[in-house]
Formats: C-alpha cells, sequence, structure tokens
C-alpha cells in the first residue's frame, strides 16, 4: 500500500513537471514596446517632468504601448496573466493611442484618470506589489489630478 502512494505521488510530481514544461511552448501574445508616437498623451499635453515620470512609473506598462515586460513574463502562465491585464489596460485607456479619441471622449477618459488615482483604485495594488517605483505619493497624486483638470479645460476650450 505504503509503495502504491510513493508511485502515484511520484508519478503526479512528473506529470506536474512535464505539464508546466510544456505550458512554456504556449508564449503569450506579447506586443513588444514600440514607442511614443506623436498621437501619445504626454507629447500632445506636456506635464511638468515630476508629473510624466509618475504616468510613465505607475500607468504607462498596462496604459500604453510602451509596457516594459518583467522576467517573470516569459514564464507561463504569468505572461498569460500578465497580458491579460495588459489588453484590459489598453482597451480602457492607451495613453500612446490618445489623439485617436475624440475630444469629448479625451475628456472623459481624463476624469476618469483623475478619479481613479484619486480614490486609489489605479495604480492596481497587485501592480504596485510588483512595481515598488509605481507607489503614487499624495503629492504625486495630487499633481497628476490637478494636470488631467488642466488638460481637461484646455480641451473643452476647443470644443
Amino acid at each position: 500500500m505504503r509503495c502504491n502512494r510513493r508511485k502515484f505521488f511520484y508519478r503526479l510530481g512528473l506529470g506536474v513537471t512535464a505539464a508546466s514544461l510544456l505550458i512554456q511552448l504556449i508564449p503569450s501574445n506579447r506586443t513588444e514596446p514600440a514607442g511614443s508616437g506623436s498621437g501619445d498623451l504626454l507629447r500632445l499635453h506636456p506635464p511638468e517632468e515630476a508629473v510624466a515620470a509618475a504616468l510613465r512609473s505607475a500607468c504607462y506598462d498596462c496604459h500604453s504601448d510602451e509596457t516594459r515586460y518583467p522576467w517573470y513574463s516569459r514564464i507561463q502562465p504569468f505572461g498569460w496573466w500578465l497580458e491579460s491585464h495588459i489588453q484590459k489596460g489598453r482597451a480602457q485607456i492607451n495613453f500612446s493611442r490618445f489623439d485617436g479619441y475624440p475630444r469629448r471622449r479625451q475628456v472623459t477618459k481624463l476624469e476618469t484618470i483623475a478619479g481613479s488615482v484619486d480614490d486609489r483604485s489605479m495604480p492596481l495594488a497587485s501592480y504596485m506589489w510588483a512595481h515598488p517605483d509605481a507607489v503614487l505619493t499624495e503629492g504625486q497624486r495630487r499633481a497628476i489630478i490637478d494636470w488631467c483638470d488642466a488638460v481637461i479645460t484646455e480641451i473643452e476650450g476647443k470644443l
């Protein structure tokens, strides 16, 4: 009886190991950083350098085409999980393609950014855990919100 149990766990371990190795052959749908084009939010409405740095460290990995993939993104299933988050983030707003939104939608997106930063729903806690430089201070939060408000006013003046 004891021998059968040992064989079972040995085979189970081999199976789990083999499955773990095999899933590494299935890549995630990674998109490599393309860099900011002329339609990038920070190029269209340049903020102070401190605000730009805060946005880049806290937002751009998931909400732009400038994703910096960590080493563990090449290990499955972590890569799939990360790519899923990135795709969802870009679907909500893509800073790199901000000029593609109609002006009214740009205003709505900026209001959402300000609200998400203000209520601390962004950046995600799971992202900040892995990226301590993405943790925003109260001053950074206030500066981002003030910049969003200024850009909203600028865009609304063109409507």
